[in-house]
């Protein structure tokens, strides 16, 4: 402020980066260099979109559903999806799009299990991510027990009350302060609330 305002943009951005020195020019390249990429992927024919799914319950009708998320990227390790419920309207089109918050979440576990865990430390309500929306796992297990029961030692049909009992003695050795691990407490859980999900949608 000292030394007054340049008289033109051009100026004013030679003088910052006069200022800023080597440091400047390294982070202007940087963000020149991403901005390029990001609207160079914009150009190219649109990419079909992919969705994960938790399963929410309907309050007044008690009934159960699956909301989508958008899937952002695949690794070899991870599955990034959006925190957010997918809602076209919010899209606008541009690279922005992409920098929306996700959880990170495993995709061995989300592939050969049709669902993945969200990261421990964050603080949801509803824990996990499935593969294929609520209703379609409901139509697809047909006549055969689905990995939830199999985890509870139970078989397929059966009622809520047998889910929450075999829930209830499968907890009390799995849980972390009676020697069970973490990880095999939240895949019990998980499976609980999938047999429950199952079991009400069925009965």
């Amino acid at each position: 402020m000292a030394e007054g305002y340049e008289c033109t943009k051009t100026e004013a951005v030679d003088r910052a980066l006069e200022v800023a020195g080597m440091h400047g020019e390294w982070v202007t390249a940087k963000y020149a260099k991403a901005y390029h990429r990001r609207h160079s992927r914009e150009r190219r024919a649109p990419e079909a979109l992919e969705f994960l799914y938790q399963d929410v319950q309907d309050e007044s009708t008690d009934e159960w559903h699956s909301v989508p998320h958008r899937v952002a990227k695949r690794t070899p390790k991870y599955v990034y999806v959006e925190r957010q419920p997918y809602e076209p309207e919010r899209l606008t089109g541009s690279w922005s799009d992409r920098d929306a918050p996700t959880f990170r979440l495993d995709r061995v576990m989300l592939e050969q299990r049709g669902y993945a865990f969200v990261p421990v430390t964050a603080d949801v309500d509803a824990p996990l991510f499935f593969a294929v929306p609520y209703r379609e796992r409901v139509v697809q297990y047909g006549g055969q027990a689905p990995v939830c029961f199999s985890l509870l030692k139970l078989s397929f049909p059966c009622t809520v009350a047998e889910v929450k009992a075999a829930y209830r003695k499968l907890a009390k050795r799995a849980h972390p302060d009676r020697g069970g691990s973490h990880s095999e407490f939240l895949e019990l859980q998980a499976a609980y609330e999938q047999a429950l999900h199952l079991c009400r949608y069925t009965s």
